[in-house]
């Protein structure tokens, strides 16, 4: 895709311009790939994290080279393969390298992050403390947010921060 622009840029020297730096930055990347791989196969994780994350950096420059000369359908597309295919499986390739690191062979442990939603509320302070700062475990949820017009919900965030301040507790 990145060739037939170059080809077809005659007279344009932002879209030349660009598809050079474009080259130029993808095979950059398919190198930091293939590092990636090649540190994997010797479970060297953190070399092929920092290779992966260098390969998803040059990708994101190869798109940025044509943000100022995207005035052809084919620059057009050729932006939206790197943007919503390309970066998205580098990134999910240096997501599961990451989870291996982390977690090994463990799969099970390879899931969604935890948050607040879920009832995971960790302690936010401690070292030499004798007070317990994290969220109570039977805090009960008595503001809510909501775009539609449902009873007992807030439209707006401002709205019901105006309105938790008004009820006695220590946590906002």
């Amino acid at each position: 895709m990145v060739a037939d622009i170059l080809n077809s840029a005659a007279g344009s020297e932002n879209r030349t311009t660009g598809a050079k730096n474009c080259i130029f930055n993808l095979q950059n990347s398919e190198y930091r790939i293939l590092l990636s791989q090649d540190a994997l196969k010797n479970g060297r994780t953190k070399t092929a994290r920092a290779a992966m994350s260098s390969a998803l950096i040059y990708q994101f420059d190869c798109w940025y080279a044509f943000k100022y000369s995207n005035d052809t359908q084919l620059v057009i597309s050729t932006m939206s393969f790197i943007n919503d295919s390309l970066t998205v499986n580098t990134s999910n390739a240096l997501s599961m390298i990451f989870s291996y690191e982390n977690f090994g062979n463990d799969t099970k442990s390879c899931a969604r992050p935890k948050t607040e939603r879920d009832g995971l509320w960790p302690v936010t302070f401690s070292n030499n403390s004798s007070s317990d700062y994290s969220v109570p475990k039977d805090l009960m949820v008595n503001v809510t947010v909501c775009k539609d017009n449902k009873t007992d919900c807030y439209r707006t965030i401002q709205a019901a921060v105006d309105a938790a301040r008004k009820i006695p507790t220590n946590f906002l």
